[in-house]
């Protein structure tokens, strides 16, 4: 098959298509970690609350901080 210059626009407007979907995917992706991070967060806020002997883990502690979720229990 010989390159011509159509065929090249062809080549690069399909590339650019699929680095658009990939790219929205990627933020459609990343936004609904993030939400359901915010839930979690918000459901052990709760648990917290019902539950004195509730208590965080270091992992839990960094995402909920990194969210601006405060979980007032101890971290074991």
């Amino acid at each position: 098959m010989r390159i011509t210059s159509e065929n090249l626009l062809e080549a690069i407007g399909g590339a650019f298509l699929i680095i658009i979907f990939v790219l929205i995917g990627f933020v459609l992706g990343q936004s609904g970690l993030d939400a359901h991070e915010q839930y979690e967060c918000r459901v052990w806020q709760q648990q917290a609350e019902d539950y004195p002997l509730f208590y965080q883990t270091g992992w839990q502690k960094e995402q909920c901080d990194h969210h601006g979720i405060i979980i007032n229990a101890p971290i074991k």
